[in-house]
């Protein structure tokens, strides 16, 4: 695939009506031909993953060809226009699909179908401008022939307007940072000239007292610095001329304008003339702060001429300027024409030391090689920006300086403006950013590895213990027995309720928890739930009901389990804490409209009730609402805190009312978007009625397991159901088994001595070349578990400890 001149060309033949403002809006991005960035990359691989194709492209089409921001699966940068199938994609607004090429007159000549990458099947979503025109599209491509479905242009369309998004914050952020540039850029140039400027500067408050006077004033009043900042026009000048001079000052500032008056001095036995602006100066707060002069001899005026042209308009902003270190010098004679204070201070020189003298004569920068890199690229280029250089002070100090240079023109002649901002400590303080981020990644690392660990360790001896009882409670048991077996029992499944909701909130807090779209049954969700609980609720004497709104639609697209999990933790919750009574559930739905429903489900008992000052704390993590409700009831206090960022994870919103031993009333709004799929999430579980030894009677199944306890548990209940059992203690001792005899299933431990449960199925997979079902058996139930092992080749995957009708109905589907 590319552009190589021996492939036959095929003649356009979708041109947009709009060809010329189209490409117009597509330059205006300035992307083509730059390189790759990671947002897009990260969306061009989601769009690979959810529509299940294994190549993924954004592409651009310009006069000539389509050139690709970002490619997945296809290592290639742009193709011809005239082959692409984009150029038909950008004609309408809706995705282009093409389900199989070959069956297309337009494209069944292409020499991308006919030859490499052999493109069977083509989905393109085009990319709209704000103003309305098809730059591009982002499209996934196949080998073979295939059809979207509608969850996927869905979100194909979503991941579309998600690369727009990107291409206006990045044209945003660009055009920002020009601004930037050019403020800085203007703000130093007359920073320079300002601080060496001939004219008489000087800023007065409204005391009459000198704040700025520079050097040409001083010299002019024939005072030094020390002698006029910070005293008043009368300790100066004397009271007559001070009364004059404060009196104008106090017409501009009411006047609220500057103001131009000529007057005439007589100074060394010679008149001389001046003008003299006068101009208010207000505070950030609107107050007036004092006056800004600007006086200059009018006998000079050719000379000054430049000068008042570059200190016109904002003049006033220079005095509150941050001061930055910058030259000026001559192009011809490489000598220092000026150099400000901030300057003359940062590398601890004198005027006198540095103007008129050659910049050769100045060790300021440590590399020599910077030196020829910078005159070169400036007489390229005429102008460098902020580049990182080190340089050195008088007194052999270095620093990291961000360097500026320019070319300029004043009077006809060629200077060199330089600008250098120390950013010694912003490097430092972005080194100690990156240490602090590289530890912060460390201890996700370790916080996520221990609880993959913790997982496995606590979850691999409850597989057992849970396993086993469910085993001896099948056998012939006295009462005592049975009484001491249900305790052991309840205790296993307390505990991993207690692991559960720990590893949810952790996901939850790091961000890993996903919200699924799916069409589900509210109905049906929660008659599921009312099953669960309610044997327990008539346990306690309780009155238990559910209440559907009938106007509630039969089906939703959102997330089954995450609902589910919300009102376990809300039930469950309220038959605890609730001793006589009642507990209602009711859902009804609170708004209509735009193919979404709101719901408003309630959760309302008459428990023990909630202290009005505990209220806003239950939903803290670890929080129960009185100090011996953990001891009195159990809990880990993650229940509510889970429930909450759940509901919020879903775009709603939990609360609560309660009064002590009043009862409690928990209620969420959802909304969920109407349904119109026939299928729907919740799927009846397989029914095993007694034992399926004809059904499994002779199958082969492997083993794959390191502890014995969990061999020996598997072993027994496979056995039981009629398969022949085979075991190895890690996955080198399988893959031996696995090349001597064949087996119909192999159940696959993923944490092994040796060679873990990944190694082993990649393993068989790629060398055995067997295509045997494997179902990964872990005690990890972190957030990403099942994709690592599907991606390392098993086909399913159930954590321990598992139920068996569980793993028997997953079994039964894998074998067909």
């Amino acid at each position: 695939m590319g552009t190589n001149n021996s492939i036959k060309k095929i003649p356009r033949v979708a041109i947009p009506e709009s060809e010329k403002e189209r490409l117009e809006a597509l330059k205006g991005y300035n992307i083509l031909d730059t390189l790759p960035e990671k947002q897009f990359d990260d969306i061009t691989r989601l769009a690979s993953i959810i529509c299940e194709v294994p190549i993924s492209l954004i592409s651009l089409l310009d006069e000539g060809r389509q050139w690709f921001k970002s490619h997945h699966g296809l290592d290639v940068n742009e193709t011809p226009r005239e082959m692409s199938f984009c150029q038909y994609a950008i004609l309408d607004d809706q995705i282009f699909e093409v389900e199989d090429s070959l069956s297309d007159q337009r494209f069944c000549d292409n020499p991308l179908v006919t030859s490499d990458p052999f493109i069977r099947f083509y989905a393109g979503a085009p990319l709209k401008s704000p103003e309305g025109f098809n730059i591009g599209t982002l499209c996934v491509i196949d080998r073979t022939p295939r059809k979207l479905t509608d969850n996927q242009r869905e979100a194909l369309e979503i991941l579309a307007n998600e690369v727009v998004i990107n291409l206006e914050l990045r044209r945003e952020r660009i055009q920002i940072e020009q601004e930037r540039r050019v403020a800085f850029e203007s703000n130093a140039l007359l920073n320079a000239f300002l601080d060496n400027s001939p004219s008489f500067i000087s800023l007065r408050n409204t005391d009459g007292e000198y704040l700025i006077a520079n050097k040409a004033t001083l010299e002019n009043i024939k005072r030094t610095k020390d002698e006029v900042i910070g005293f008043r026009l009368d300790e100066i000048f004397g009271e007559a001329i001070a009364k004059q001079v404060m009196a104008d000052d106090r017409e501009v500032i009411a006047s609220g304008k500057g103001e131009t008056k000529e007057y005439i001095v007589e100074q060394n036995g010679a008149t001389e003339h001046y003008i003299r602006y006068v101009f208010p100066v207000f505070g950030l707060d609107g107050n007036a702060y004092g006056v800004g002069v600007i006086s200059n001899r009018v006998t000079e005026a050719k000379k000054l001429e430049q000068e008042i042209k570059l200190t016109s308009e904002r003049f006033t902003s220079l005095f509150y300027n941050s001061p930055v270190a910058m030259t000026i010098t001559d192009m011809t004679t490489r000598n220092f024409v000026m150099a400000n204070n901030a300057f003359l201070g940062t590398f601890g020189f004198t005027s006198n030391e540095v103007i008129g003298e050659s910049v050769e004569s100045f060790d300021f920068v440590v590399n020599p090689d910077d030196v020829a890199t910078l005159e070169e690229e400036l007489m390229k280029n005429s102008k460098i920006q902020n580049r990182e250089i080190v340089v050195l002070k008088r007194n052999g100090e270095e620093f990291v300086a961000l360097c500026s240079l320019e070319i300029i023109n004043v009077d006809g002649q060629a200077q060199i403006m330089s600008a250098f901002q120390d950013i010694t400590k912003q490097k430092r303080v972005e080194s100690a950013l990156q240490e602090a981020k590289k530890a912060a990644e460390a201890n996700t690392m370790a916080k996520s590895s221990f609880l993959a660990n913790m997982s496995h360790e606590i979850r691999t001896p409850l597989n057992a213990m849970l396993g086993f009882a469910d085993l001896m409670n099948k056998t012939h048991l006295s009462g005592l027995q049975r009484e001491y077996l249900d305790a052991i029992d309840a205790s296993g499944k307390n505990l991993l309720n207690l692991i559960n909701d720990i590893l949810d909130f952790s996901k939850i807090e790091a961000g890993m928890l996903s919200i699924e779209k799916t069409p589900f049954s509210i109905q049906q969700a929660l008659d599921s739930v009312n099953m669960m609980f309610f044997d327990r609720a008539q346990s306690k004497g309780l009155k238990f009901s559910t209440s559907v709104d009938p106007a509630i639609p039969s089906l939703v697209n959102g997330d089954p389990t995450r609902f589910t999990q919300i009102m376990i933790n809300l039930i469950g919750n309220a038959i605890k804490f609730t001793n006589k009574g009642s507990v209602e559930i009711t859902c009804k739905a609170f708004e209509l409209s735009d193919g979404n429903v709101t719901m408003e489900i309630v959760v309302s008992d008459t428990g023990i009730g909630i202290a009005e000052e505990k209220l806003n704390s239950i939903f803290n993590r670890f929080t129960q609402a009185e100090d011996d409700t953990t001891r009195n009831f159990g809990g880990t206090g993650l229940g509510l805190s889970i429930a909450k960022k759940l509901v919020e994870l879903q775009g709603g919103e939990l609360w609560v009312k309660s009064s002590v031993n009043e009862g409690s009333v928990f209620s969420f709004k959802l909304t969920y978007e109407i349904s119109e799929s026939n299928e729907y999430a919740h799927k009846e579980a397989l029914v095993f009625a007694g034992s399926q030894k004809d059904t499994f009677k002779g199958k082969r199944v492997l083993i794959v397991e390191d502890n014995l306890l969990n061999q020996k548990l598997a072993s027994t209940l496979l056995i039981a159901e009629g398969f022949e059992v085979e075991s190895a203690a890690n996955g080198r001792l399988a893959l031996e088994k696995l090349n001597q005899v064949p087996f119909d299933i192999v159940l696959m431990d993923i944490q092994m001595p040796v060679m873990d449960g990944y190694q082993a199925t990649r393993e068989l997979r790629n060398n055995l070349n067997l295509g045997v079902p494997v179902i990964a058996m872990t005690a990890n139930a972190l957030a990403g578990e099942r994709e690592r092992c599907i991606e390392a080749g098993m086909n399913e995957y159930i954590t321990k400890p598992f139920k068996t009708q569980e793993l028997l109905e997953m079994i039964s589907v894998l074998m067909g």
